[in-house]
């Protein structure tokens, strides 16, 4: 996988240095021109062809895997959901200590009466997902009046990140975190629409529906969702305070937001207290007293004790955990994703402890300075914006290190926590971008496209552990096949001979948990294959 990564990463930056020595001037060219083909076009046309450029740019990385089956660790327990037990009962229950996923047992169920177990069907519903979460934060961006420069910035740092092989190549129980962010930008952008429709005095009701139906999907893809609750609301009062001209905050101007946003202020209330009323149900009725309650010392599994929580929550190693897991997760994520892997081997291990430290604080040091470049080139408006990143960047990394403590001294968090603060991390990218172009565009071009092929170069080098991942599917995917022609046919066998006279009712099939079947399938798997093809 790192040769593969080093060698894509090479040709990125060799055709791109390429086309700038000797075509800059074509490239120049072909720029204008599609500009003004895109400003050619109407509305809807403008949007389809985003979703378009959306659809490639999520495909262009992680495509393959569509076809590689999606059999993985978690993903057997999403093929049980609708076999093990009657979907009326599994729906409203919750799965281990801490989710409730009833959108997602849905997803699954209609999505396997319709395709089987196949895997194309589920993967591309995935990637759909995927696909659709940067075309909603495109609307977002529209409607907030940022350029096109600005969106291909946020659209190369969160598409390109091979971090998110983890929720597209198989695991597809990983793709409720991506259901979230969708869910969150979907409601972020009906309520967009509804306050201009408000301005407007257009009738802007249906938005208000598609807000509820989107904060619901996202509470109910997990028990994760709960951070769109707050950030819907933090999104509506900044949106209204950008338009004040006062950085003061006086309890006339609460009234004056809650007299103009009445309408999403209360659908976002009702689908909470709905939501708060059926969590409840689910931990303290359905599984009473399971919430958070096997969280090890450092987040594994296993009953936790008292004193393993209590030292898990104290303040100084939760700001620790907090500060490691924005350096780490979030940050290091962009130019050298998956780096913590490598640190982790044993050959190196010890010596990265011991400076890695530093490392953390040198990056956040740097994120500082970037925050402080920005609030000294932004307007009021973009300042406003960019305190509520920070303020969702904060309460979606609370909520992992409070569900989720790893205090090892260099963690790995992967996009199952990490993506959603990633997000927001690449709409504070594109800010700057846009900053950037209030300036000298001249200047604002000369730095940020050399930034986004950088980006994608480095997602590259360091993409390792996503091709890992796509031949560990598609070793499996070869398995299933195996298993499906070769071991499943035995059994046929052996139950026609079953049938014959003189033979014992009762057929015992081998162990079928042994390591000499399939070396890189040993332990339940195997039996949970065979089962799962052969009632």
């Amino acid at each position: 996988g790192i040769k593969q990564g080093l060698l894509i990463s090479a040709l990125i930056l060799g055709l791109s240095l390429i086309a700038f020595l000797f075509f800059r001037q074509h490239l120049e060219k072909l720029g204008s021109f599609l500009k003004n083909f895109y400003n050619s076009l109407s509305n809807s046309r403008k949007n389809l062809l985003i979703l378009a450029i959306c659809l490639l740019f999520a495909f262009a990385t992680h495509a393959g895997n569509i076809v590689n089956g999606y059999f993985s660790m978690d993903d057997f327990i999403v093929a049980d959901f609708n076999h093990a037990a009657p979907f009326s009962q599994v729906i409203v229950t919750p799965y281990a200590n801490d989710h409730i996923i009833t959108l997602f047992r849905l997803e699954v169920k209609v999505l396997d009466t319709l395709f089987g177990q196949s895997p194309v069907p589920f993967n591309t519903f995935v990637f759909l997902v995927f696909a659709l979460i940067p075309f909603f934060t495109f609307l977002i961006f529209k409607e907030l009046d940022f350029d096109l420069r600005s969106f291909f910035v946020f659209l190369v740092i969160f598409t390109s990140a091979t971090s998110w092989a983890d929720m597209l190549t198989g695991l597809y129980i990983m793709s409720i975190y991506l259901q979230i962010i969708l869910g969150f930008s979907v409601a972020a952008w009906s309520y967009l629409v509804w306050a201009k429709s408000r301005e407007k005095k257009v009738g802007g009701k249906k938005y208000l529906v598609i807000l509820a139906v989107a904060m619901t999907c996202a509470l109910l893809a997990d028990t994760a969702g709960l951070w769109t609750i707050p950030a819907i609301a933090l999104f509506i009062a900044t949106i209204h305070y950008t338009k004040m001209s006062s950085w003061k905050i006086r309890w006339l101007d609460i009234g004056e937001l809650f007299k103009k946003n009445l309408a999403p202020i209360l659908t976002v209330a009702i689908v909470s207290l709905l939501f708060g009323a059926f969590f409840y149900i689910s931990f303290n009725i359905i599984q009473p007293n399971t919430f958070l309650s096997t969280l090890g010392a450092e987040g594994a599994a296993g009953t936790a004790t008292v004193d393993e929580k209590a030292i898990n929550w104290r303040p100084i190693p939760l700001t620790t955990n907090f500060l490691s897991f924005f350096a780490n997760g979030v940050s290091l994520s962009m130019l050298a994703p998956n780096a913590v892997k490598i640190l982790a081997h044993p050959a190196i291990n010890d010596k990265a402890k011991t400076f890695w430290p530093i490392v953390e604080i040198l990056i956040l040091v740097a994120n500082a300075l970037l925050i402080y470049w920005a609030f000294t080139r932004a307007k009021d408006r973009e300042k406003k914006l960019i305190l509520l990143l920070a303020a969702l960047i904060f309460i979606t990394i609370t909520m992992v290190i409070l569900a989720r403590p790893n205090h090892e001294v260099i963690p790995d968090f992967d996009y199952r926590y990490a993506g959603v603060p990633y997000y927001f991390y690449a709409i504070f990218f594109a800010i700057c971008a846009r900053l950037l172009a209030q300036g000298k565009k001249e200047w604002a071009n000369r730095l940020v496209i050399p930034f986004m092929i950088l980006v994608l170069s480095a997602q590259q080098a360091f993409g390792f552990h996503s091709v890992r991942i796509k031949e560990e599917a598609r070793a499996r995917s070869v398995a299933v096949k195996q298993i499906d022609t070769a071991l499943l046919a035995e059994f046929d066998r052996l139950s026609a001979a079953d049938k014959k006279p003189h033979t014992d009712s009762m057929i015992v099939a081998p162990n079928l948990s042994g390591g000499h079947i399939i070396s890189t399938m040993s332990g339940l798997t195997l039996a949970i294959y065979t089962l799962f093809f052969n009632s």
